[in-house]
């Protein structure tokens, strides 16, 4: 099932047994070290992106529950003024 270059024919392999193949082979040429190969360049590359949406989600939740305070605020200021208006009649 080899081919002359000793790598293992994928396109004739399907499903499971592309993946234990690829393991396989992956395995044998790099070790325990290969499927760990390219973990450090996509931390570079994803890290960025992650810290700016967690940082613009905590602060538009923060600056939206304000919103909300003072939206509650305005709200009872006002039944309060009616209450106000309705006990003077």
């Amino acid at each position: 099932m080899q081919c002359s270059s000793g790598v293992l024919p994928l396109l004739s392999l399907t499903g499971t047994d592309v993946r234990h193949a690829s393991w396989v082979q992956i395995y044998g040429e790099e070790g325990v070290k290969g499927f760990y190969r390219g973990c450090t360049a996509n931390l570079i590359r994803t890290t960025p992106a992650a810290a700016l949406t967690f940082t613009t989600f905590e602060l538009l939740s923060r600056h939206m529950r304000e919103l909300g305070c003072q939206q509650r605020e305005k709200e009872k200021g006002e039944e309060a003024l009616q209450l106000q208006k309705a006990s003077a009649v």
